[in-house]
């Protein structure tokens, strides 16, 4: 009895050690409450006990969120848990949640291939819930959807100039936070001198700090000495949860006058031409006369090919083309359900054909067209509210939520991933709003 006893006790012990020992994943975020467009490190981390080459990670879409453009190299590493060596894969993304509520990151599949010592795998680390926070109110008119902290300064070169010349204009935001969705600063110039947008520069140090460089070509006019405003910039410090506005110094110009252009003179002089033997004209003999006109047949076959296409084209051309165009300004078609979503359909599809900025802003175009057509009013942005008051409270919320994040879309750093699953999103609620409706 005792052996058998001790047999199991053994037995149990193997399987208690091989399950310790079967690889795992984990993934955490640095920041669980961050506001929108706040960057998040996401830390996935995998642990084996055998070194595993080859192993497929498979993304979730992380829906809500935009992906920067940052690349990190995975870092490996050893650590010892309950006294068992793993070896651990770590691999680091920075994400922006895009609306404000509950976001959740789905799992990561890390898919682990066979080795001589074990078979293949499949491991999931859980779920993540996000809670986003929404800016405060009120915000800053001169707010450009800055979130972290920042430093600034500006500069111009060069600061003595003519009248009519130019010069760049630079502007550069430097510390930690959303460097991508940052929009540019503005600022007021004199009426009479003209601004263009010049390059814009991004530059990430680590995951953390970076910089931004705005430019912009000025040309001045004027004499004397001027200035260039002062920039105003303000941001959500999200250590504080308030507004911070920095200014940077004014630059002072030199304008001198524009040198005058010296005048052109063009003397002309009169070359008379004398004692030039003036040839005589040879008489025309009768078979030098030019030749007769072509016949009216000759030109019939140029011209019969281009008419004959005229023709074809004008009968064959589709019926619309025939119609007179609608004015632009019209009230909209209304349409059955059916026929709203069928549109509704093929926008979403056109807009997965794009590139993302421009897809999201498809898809915004798409929810007020469908919102029109089946109103019958033309929806725009303010209309919104009033036209789906009639809907069950949650779609509308739904509907709502989808158009910020479309909004919120066009500024950030998106993906085709993010395309699809906003355009899912989008056709479900409005197919769930028809069934109701």
């Amino acid at each position: 009895m005792r052996r058998v006893l001790l047999l199991l006790t053994v037995i149990f012990s193997c399987i208690q050690i091989q399950a310790q020992t079967l690889p795992f994943a984990e993934g955490e975020i640095d920041i669980i409450d961050p506001y929108v467009g706040q960057p998040i490190i996401y830390t996935l981390r995998i642990y084996t006990t055998d070194i595993v080459e080859n192993s497929t990670i498979v993304e979730p879409s992380f829906f809500g969120f935009g992906r920067s453009s940052i690349v990190i190299e995975p870092n490996t590493y050893t650590e010892t848990i309950d006294s068992i060596g793993y070896n651990v894969i770590e691999q680091s993304y920075v994400i922006y949640p895009l609306r404000a509520g509950e976001l959740i990151i789905d799992p990561f599949r890390i898919e682990i291939p066979q080795t001589p010592f074990s078979a293949s795998q499949t491991i999931l680390n859980d779920a993540i819930t996000v809670n986003v926070q929404a800016y405060p109110e009120p915000m800053p008119e001169s707010f450009v959807n800055a979130v972290g902290q920042f430093d600034i300064s500006a500069s111009a070169d060069p600061t003595t100039l003519s009248s009519g010349d130019a010069l760049t204009l630079s502007v550069v935001v430097s510390g930690t936070g959303n460097f991508e969705q940052m929009l540019a600063p503005t600022f007021d110039l004199p009426e009479n001198w003209r601004l263009f947008n010049g390059q814009t520069d991004y530059v990430q140090d680590n995951l953390r700090f970076g910089s931004k460089t705005f430019e912009w070509t000025v040309i001045v006019e004027g004499e004397g000495t001027a200035d260039i405003p002062e920039v105003v910039f303000s941001y959500l410090n999200p250590q504080s949860g308030e507004y911070e506005t920095l200014n940077t110094s004014a630059i002072a110009l030199n304008i001198v006058p524009s040198s005058p252009q010296p005048e052109i003179t063009i003397e002309r002089t009169l070359i008379v031409l004398t004692d030039v033997p003036i040839p005589e004209l040879l008489p025309i003999r009768s078979n030098e006369i030019l030749p007769p006109a072509p016949p009216i047949w000759f030109w019939l076959i140029w011209l019969i090919p281009p008419l004959l296409t005229f023709f074809i084209w004008l009968f064959a051309r589709p019926k619309q083309a025939r119609q007179p165009r609608q004015l632009i300004a019209q009230k909209p078609q209304r349409k059955s359900g059916n026929r709203a979503l069928q549109d509704l359909r093929q926008s979403l599809l056109q807009a997965q054909s794009v590139e993302p900025k421009e897809a999201y802003q498809t898809i915004t175009e798409s929810i007020y067209a469908y919102l029109s057509t089946k109103s019958g009013e033309v929806v725009l942005k303010n209309d919104v509210s009033d036209i789906i008051k009639g809907f069950p409270a949650n779609y509308r919320d739904e509907l709502l939520s989808c158009l910020d994040e479309a909004n919120a879309g066009q500024y950030a750093p998106v993906t085709t991933k993010d395309v699809r699953a906003l355009s899912q999103r989008v056709l479900r609620v409005c197919v769930a709003i028809e069934k109701v409706s």
